[in-house]
């Protein structure tokens, strides 16, 4: 927001006299010389009305407009410093002058003189109590204090005393949507549009409001404004963010890298640049774009967090480490640091952090998911002190939190609906589902799953496929579940009426659509490494669509991942993955859905027509060279000694994996959950016979 309003041209007075005070007779030749001036004034050519003004002056020197004008001038021009003299002047000569005490306002504001300006402004108000522009100049001062609400009166006032007054209703709009007031906003800033045609600052106003109400006009609003001034930063700004949300990230970017190059100094451009780079695995020049944003803005965190987990995914760990302690120094409570910290093996808190995160702790006025996020990192904490008893009591009260908060959204884990799921599943895909099916899908061998538990190392199983020359590593895909979801749609169609949901739909499946599914994404896959012989999708979750994959990709490899349940429990347990899996929050949830998927993993391996190797996490420790191997023949691909060495390989890790998958291996992980075993009995009791030691 501008700290002044552009003060309005010289005006005529209804009369026609140039002058707007009370003044003895002028000299007619005098009123035609005023009154050129101003015309000239009005037009923008802002020399020849000075010299008219001084003309003025010269023949009547106690013209109070004349004075006051030339200031307004010089103020316009940038020289508030000459502009401050003619226009006390101007006072001088008449006190009750409204318009001069208005412009003295916005010299004296010019000149950093705050008291003063806000004296003239409501000095030019006394005496004219429906003075439209010195309300909005009252209104940004108070503004530039902070005090919105405070503002907002102001604008009101100006958009009732005129209005017809863009620039009021376009403040009046603005400063609700500051307050987050969009729908409010809305018509004022619909009106200063309509009062300020292809005015680009308003446009850009009203597209903001629009987008923050998800409203579709909003992306031409913003190019409405972009076509008016083509630098305009905010407009670039706006619609660069905007087709970001959208995932349109390649188109966001050219308007982000316009904006920032135009306003080297925007840090949350370079930030929203940094943001769309980095989805469109640019990945290189995102890293530039975090810099840019911290050279901006040296304390700005979330350009510091965003530099450090693009480094932690291209596993520059040092660096990353750099970055999470420097966003310590700003926000020594920043639970994003503190957490990536945490994860790291190459670091951990010191033990002052962790006092001090206690202490933190004691507080009143933390917000839960902070509360949460801080007995997170102290569990980690002690976890790697070998304090496993306070480890496990912040574990217990991070989740408690994740608990109760669910349950006030209705959305924590029910066991009922997750085990009718997996019930329909298997009575769906039994073995005379692929008989029918058979010869559905796509005989393409290019697509390789990694399933498994969350934490049973599917990270690992990928890193080590990756590091093969022949092997595109896609991390965790959501195409099945998208093909899932849109199946209903296709099939209905197709013409077939009232199409159930997945996986129900599925009886109903026909073998063009299986085909052209299937097609489509590996098509999809092509793209993703156009010379890879397989592509890896390792969303661990597929294990619950091993029988869409087994129709859909009859030569698809399948590798299970699997760990004692025990030790992936604790490690989700450990995790913040409430959000996404409300099932690792308490302990009988945890075990509860790995009885349900053990239901499920076992009755693939007895009706899948496509064979599913099992990876055993804790044989992979003990026998590396072994189990590599075996994955690789699997895949049908010749051995390469870089896949012992998948540590070295340089690629995006997006999980939660990302720090240990860039290690060489190490055993610390087996058999955890007995640092623990004293705290896991309602997990044991849930697995039941699943539990082993």
């Amino acid at each position: 927001m501008n700290t002044s309003s552009n003060p309005a041209p010289p005006a005529e007075t209804a009369s026609g006299a140039p002058s707007i005070s009370p003044a003895p007779a002028i000299p007619p030749a005098i009123v035609a010389r005023m009154r050129a001036a101003m015309a000239a004034h009005r037009a923008g050519r802002l020399g020849e009305a000075a010299a008219g003004y001084g003309a003025v002056l010269a023949e009547h020197p106690d013209n109070a407009d004349a004075g006051h004008l030339l200031g307004l001038i010089a103020y316009q021009e940038g020289r508030p410093a000459d502009a401050l003299e003619p226009v006390q002047q101007a006072l001088t000569k008449n006190p009750v002058l409204a318009p001069a005490h208005n412009t003295l306002g916005l010299i004296k504001l010019a000149l950093n003189d705050v008291a003063g300006a806000e004296s003239a402004f409501r000095h030019a108000l006394a005496l004219r109590p429906s003075f439209a522009e010195a309300f909005v100049n009252l209104g940004n001062l108070v503004h530039r204090r902070g005090d919105r609400e405070g503002a907002l009166e102001f604008f009101r006032k100006a958009a009732a005393a005129n209005p017809n007054y863009a620039e009021a209703a376009g403040y009046l709009g603005l400063v609700l949507s500051e307050l987050s007031r969009h729908g409010e906003a809305l018509p004022h800033l619909e009106r200063a549009v309509g009062l300020s045609p292809g005015h680009p600052e308003m446009l850009t106003q009203l597209a903001s409001a629009l987008s923050a109400l998800d409203r579709p006009e909003a992306e031409e609003r913003f190019r409405q404004a972009i076509k008016a001034k083509a630098d305009h930063v905010g407009a670039l700004f706006g619609l660069g963010r905007l087709l970001a949300a959208k995932e349109r990230t390649a188109e966001a970017v050219t308007f982000l890298q316009s904006a920032a190059a135009i306003d080297p100094a925007h840090a949350h451009a370079h930030l929203a640049l940094a943001r769309a780079l980095a989805a469109e695995n640019r990945n290189d020049e995102a890293k530039h774009a975090y810099l840019a944003a911290t050279v901006a803005d040296p304390r700005f965190v979330a350009a510091w967090l965003g530099l450090g987990h693009l480094c932690g995914i291209l596993g520059q760990f040092d660096e990353a480490l750099a970055h999470y302690f420097r966003v310590l120094e700003i926000d020594p409570l920043s639970q994003e640091a503190l957490g990536a910290i945490s994860q790291s093996r190459a670091a951990k808190l010191k033990p002052e952090d962790a006092a001090r995160l206690e202490t933190a702790l004691g507080g009143t006025d933390l917000a839960a998911e902070k509360r949460a996020s801080l007995h997170g990192n102290l569990a980690m904490y002690y976890d790697s002190s070998g304090a496993y008893d306070d480890a496990f009591r912040h574990l217990a009260a991070m989740n408690k939190i994740h608990h109760e908060r669910l349950a006030l959204t209705a959305e924590q884990y029910r066991a009922k609906p997750q085990q009718q799921r997996a019930s329909l599943l298997t009575t769906l895909f039994d073995a005379e589902f692929f008989q029918r099916t058979q010869g559905f899908g796509d005989p393409s061998p290019v697509p390789v799953f990694v399933v498994g538990m969350p934490r049973s190392g599917t990270s690992l199983c990928e890193q080590i496929l990756s590091s093969h020359s022949q092997i595109h590593g896609a991390g965790e895909l959501a195409a099945l579940g998208d093909i899932s979801r849109s199946l209903p749609d296709l099939l209905m169609a197709a013409g077939v009426a009232g199409a159930a949901n997945y996986p129900a739909c599925m009886t109903d499946l026909t073998v063009d659509i299986a085909r052209r599914v299937a097609a489509d994404h590996i098509a999809h896959l092509h793209s993703l490494a156009p010379e890879a012989v397989r592509v890896v999708d390792k969303m661990p979750f597929n294990f619950m669509n091993l029988g869409l994959i087994a129709t859909l990709f009859p030569k698809a490899k399948i590798l299970h991942c699997r760990r004692n349940p025990a030790d992936i429990a604790l490690s989700c347990f450990q995790q913040n993955f409430a959000a996404d899996m409300p099932w690792s929050v308490d302990l009988p949830s945890l075990g509860h859905y790995y009885r349900e998927y053990d239901r499920l993993m076992r009755h693939w391996k007895n009706v899948l027509p496509i064979p599913i190797l099992d990876v055993v996490y804790e044989e992979e420790v003990a026998d590396l060279e072994t189990w590599a191997r075996r994955i690789v023949a699997f895949c049908g691909l010749e051995w390469e000694e870089a896949c012992l060495r998948f540590f070295e390989t340089e690629r995006a890790v997006k999980t939660a994996s990302q720090w240990q998958v860039r290690q060489p291996l190490y055993a610390t992980s087996v058999g955890r959950w007995r640092n623990y075993q004293r705290h896991l009995g309602p997990l044991f009791e849930a697995l039941g016979d699943l539990h082993r030691e």
